[in-house]
């Protein structure tokens, strides 16, 4: 997990720099070797402005979800949601920022795997965490929203509800650096007759 390598980065940090700091040196005294051009004397400072702005453009680019950056040199997003599992709650304000423009929003009620995390902590309504036991089509339907995330479908979480969902359209799909995070559905005006349809359970 990430928390366990962030020692590391300090001395990960100073030894990059000192190695683009060299190699900017180095590809100044050599081209002023080889070219009268006044230009040449910038070079250095070039590289390095070039470095600082391009880790600027991925902070940028990812904040304030910095746990989303993906080294583009190991194939980015894309390759990483294949190798490793994603999601410490990032996006769920903004679900919760979206549930709360919904009418009445502190009486809704939603069903989410991350529930006890930043949801709870933005969502006006309730959030209740999805149980690990088998989800009967009169548990399901007691709530207006189910919030899928992330992490449960890497990991095949509750399989019978997301195979139930997969046929329905999210309403609302948050998105981080390019991958999908999170998948609101609108399951307000499912009745118990097709929570028993949709739902099959595979326990």
């Amino acid at each position: 997990a990430d928390r366990y390598v962030l020692p590391i980065y300090p001395p990960l940090i100073l030894i990059s720099g000192l190695g683009w700091v060299t190699i900017a040196n180095k590809t100044q005294s050599w081209l002023k070797t080889r070219t009268i051009h006044p230009a040449a004397k910038y070079v250095g400072t070039a590289i390095l402005i070039g470095v600082v702005c391009l880790q600027l453009i991925e902070t940028v680019r990812t904040h304030p979800y910095y746990n989303t950056y993906y080294n583009p040199v190991m194939g980015g997003p894309e390759k990483a949601s294949e190798a490793i599992q994603l999601g410490w709650g990032e996006g769920l304000d903004q679900v919760a920022a979206y549930l709360n423009t919904k009418p009445e929003a502190d009486e809704l009620s939603v069903l989410s795997t991350n529930a006890y995390g930043p949801l709870s902590f933005y969502f006006l309504g309730t959030a209740i965490q999805i149980p690990s036991r088998e989800l009967s089509p009169e548990y399901l339907s007691e709530f207006d929203y189910i919030v899928i995330y992330v992490i449960q479908w890497q990991r095949g979480f509750q399989q019978p509800l997301l195979d139930a969902l997969e046929g329905s359209e999210p309403e609302h799909v948050i998105y981080l650096n390019g991958l999908e995070y999170a998948r609101i559905y609108n399951v307000i005006d499912f009745t118990l007759q097709e929570w028993e349809a949709l739902l099959l359970i595979q326990y």
